[in-house]
């Protein structure tokens, strides 16, 4: 868990910094020459289909493996310190992957002892944003049973558990129960408490 040092450290830095980077699938240069600079905040990421928004958001979490430049997050480089970004980072990727078996506790709490957390903090965690994505009484319910809805909004609680810094979205998209003006918004926001207050989000739509 990032202490107030480490989170006074984390502000003084740019949210995520890429230089002259250059992404190809072949042929096709996805990314090219790309500089930005992005200060913490809650942003959103758009464009159009094959805007190269998923390349970028790969490589800014080190899912993919950029052919030149430099990619930072938290002043982190990707390429040299890929656990260290993904420890405080939160992604939610756009396919449907969750364990139907699991209950909504379980598939949550597992992310969070994934991401290093020991258990008993990863469950109190778990109960905190299941409540907060408007899961608290469905905790106990297999994912298999859920609407598509609910699986979206469980699979935001992964994005929110532990100590991540940054929160990623893939297409929490406007018609979504997930969205931030539905009840349960929490898919590109945080809880408000003592330890995750005023952290960054960003949104791919």
């Amino acid at each position: 868990m990032l202490g107030s040092d480490a989170h006074r450290s984390v502000r003084a830095v740019p949210l995520f910094e890429l230089t002259g980077v250059e992404k190809r699938y072949g042929e096709l240069r996805a990314l090219k020459d790309v500089d930005l600079s992005v200060e913490p905040g809650r942003i959103g990421l758009h464009g159009p289909n094959g805007a190269a928004k998923s390349p970028l958001l790969k490589a800014l979490l080190g899912l993919v493996q950029h052919d030149h430049g430099t990619v930072k997050v938290f002043d982190k480089d990707v390429t040299r310190e890929p656990f260290g970004v993904r420890a405080l980072v939160g992604y939610m990727p756009e396919g449907d992957s969750v364990l139907p078996e699991l209950t909504a506790l379980q598939f949550t709490t597992l992310a969070a002892e994934l991401c290093g957390l020991p258990r008993a903090e990863a469950i109190a965690r778990s109960h905190q944003v299941l409540h907060y994505v408007g899961l608290g009484e469905a905790r106990y319910r297999r994912l298999g049973s859920f609407s598509t809805g609910m699986r979206q909004r469980a699979r935001c609680s992964t994005s929110l558990r532990a100590a991540s810094t940054l929160a990623s979205a893939r297409r929490c998209s406007r018609t979504s129960s997930t969205s931030p003006s539905a009840p349960g918004r929490a898919c590109c926001s945080r809880p408000t408490s003592s330890r995750t207050s005023r952290r960054p989000a960003i949104r791919s739509s």
